[in-house]
């Protein structure tokens, strides 16, 4: 009989979830269960490597569900078993995605579009709405934000990818639900109620009155990033741009690009209001080609008066366009050759200077160029998309990895914030690198928690001060099956 604890249960599933074979799993060691924002988690177990169960039942592409404590059960779909030898008793860790690694086996097909549907209801939806993104999947809602209408269009992506893609361009983000099954989708950064501190010696007294109060053992540097945009010309599929934005409030701004002489600057014009052709009085007629975009507006901004407009004739001292003038022009307007739209960050540049980057979002795009309706609609998608960048981009991005936590909340997600009190040396490329003091906010990326059959319980928590989820290799895989397999490479 086995000397440990039998803390751990785990059964083996079919497809359905239907516990198949001839009976759970006891002889755990222990069990490791990781949950990261934007991204699938993974889930590790540890066996005897003579246990005959696992021999006989368990193998690649089987479900797992492993009962850790009461209330809390981990599933996953088993993708490693890994033999180790080493020691006294021969082990096997299995470990795999999640269970939103059931998303990265079902595509979104060719050419799926959403044109200005409702996000909630349509978009994301449910198993039973055939046509979202968790239509077919066995997967239903759990919290997901009511955003609005929103206007996408997918290319064989897996759906995992298309709901990390979906909520990246809207500035939100997607974990499992608190139950099996279900998707979060939304802004999240609430207030978890939790603080994690290394100073327990000063504060013992206070966990009575601190019911989440985690204490850490070690910090470490996880990333500190200097890489920042505070000015990013966006554009969608096929070039298409923010100049049909209809939010009022939009933050548009543009300028001039590269003109046929070389120009890039503003050129003052002299237009009598709503005359065709239109006179140029700084530069001549000929500074402008025949099909060339321009832009005429009392400012360079969005939201002043302006069009946007193609010169169809050019003459020594003027111009003439194609559609007229939409707007009346006056004198001293301004005249942008082959606009630019862009949108910034001004206090980020008052801190940084101008960290200015362009963004391609090639699932952005109208679906017919021809309506203005469908052009509007995705304008004002792109727009959404640009600013949840800048939003994330703004300012240095600064995480920290804290290990051997021990009181973490068992009720504790990625995407909530915690207050982070430490003071202490901390750790970079495994040494002692300076010394800290902080007492602030951050959002929690990533938790993996660990529990021995001894009864040892410890956590290690990844934590930013910006909502935006570290890349590493295993995501990255996860998150490009679907190209994988389209290369014949899986």
């Amino acid at each position: 009989m086995s000397t440990h604890q039998q803390r751990f249960v785990a059964d083996i599933l079919d497809a359905s979830g239907n516990i198949v074979g001839p009976g759970p799993l006891f002889e755990i060691l222990s069990v490791e269960v990781t949950e990261e924002l934007d991204r699938g988690g993974q889930v590790a177990i540890v066996t005897p490597a003579t246990d005959e169960r696992v021999i006989d039942w368990v193998a690649t592409n089987r479900k797992l569900r492993v009962r850790v404590r009461e209330g809390t059960m981990a599933t996953f779909i088993v993708q490693n078993m890994d033999y180790v030898g080493s020691g006294k008793t021969p082990t096997l860790r299995i470990s795999g995605p999640d269970l939103l690694g059931e998303l990265l086996y079902l595509t979104t097909g060719y050419n799926r579009t959403y044109n200005n549907l409702d996000l909630r209801t349509a978009v994301v939806g449910t198993t039973a709405t055939s046509t979202s993104l968790l239509g077919g999947t066995g997967w239903t809602q759990g919290t997901v934000e009511n955003y609005g209408n929103v206007t996408i269009e997918y290319d064989a992506q897996t759906r995992l990818a298309a709901l990390i893609t979906l909520a990246e361009q809207l500035g939100r983000h997607i974990r499992q639900g608190s139950t099996e099954q279900t998707l979060d989708f939304g802004l999240f950064g609430s207030s978890s109620g939790c603080r994690i501190t290394n100073v327990h010696h000063a504060l013992l007294r206070q966990s009575s009155k601190e019911a989440k109060l985690a204490y850490v053992a070690q910090a470490q540097i996880g990333t500190i990033s200097a890489d920042i945009e505070n000015r990013i010309l966006p554009l969608g599929k096929s070039k298409f741009d923010m100049r049909d934005a209809t939010n009022a409030s939009a933050n548009i701004k543009v300028r001039a690009g590269q003109g046929p002489l070389g120009a890039t600057t503003l050129i003052t014009a002299n237009i009598g209001p709503g005359t065709n052709p239109i006179p140029v009085t700084a530069g001549t007629g000929t500074n402008f080609t025949v099909g060339e975009e321009i832009w005429i507006g009392v400012s360079a901004t969005w939201t002043t008066a302006h069009e946007v407009a193609t010169v169809q004739n050019v003459a020594a001292n003027s111009i003439t366009l194609t559609a007229g003038t939409a707007v009346a022009h006056s004198i001293g307007d301004n005249v942008l050759q082959r606009p630019q739209f862009y949108v910034e960050d001004t206090a980020s540049q008052a801190s940084y200077g101008v960290r200015e980057n362009t963004a391609q979002f090639n699932w952005i795009g109208p679906i017919d160029a021809t309506i203005l309706a469908d052009r509007q609609q995705a304008a004002d998608m792109l727009y959404a998309a640009v600013n949840a960048r800048l939003t994330r981009h703004s300012e240095s991005y600064r995480s920290y990895i804290l290990s051997q936590v021990v009181n973490l909340p068992y009720d504790l997600r990625v995407g909530e914030k915690v207050r982070l009190t430490y003071r202490g040396n901390v750790k970079a490329w495994g040494e002692n690198v300076f010394f800290i003091d902080i007492d602030d906010e951050f959002y929690v990326i990533k938790i993996t928690r660990k529990f021995a059959a001894t009864g040892a319980e410890t956590a290690s928590v990844a934590v930013a001060n910006v909502s935006r989820p570290t890349p590493n290799n295993t995501n990255l895989v996860l998150y490009n099956l679907d190209t994988l397999r389209w290369v014949g490479l899986s």
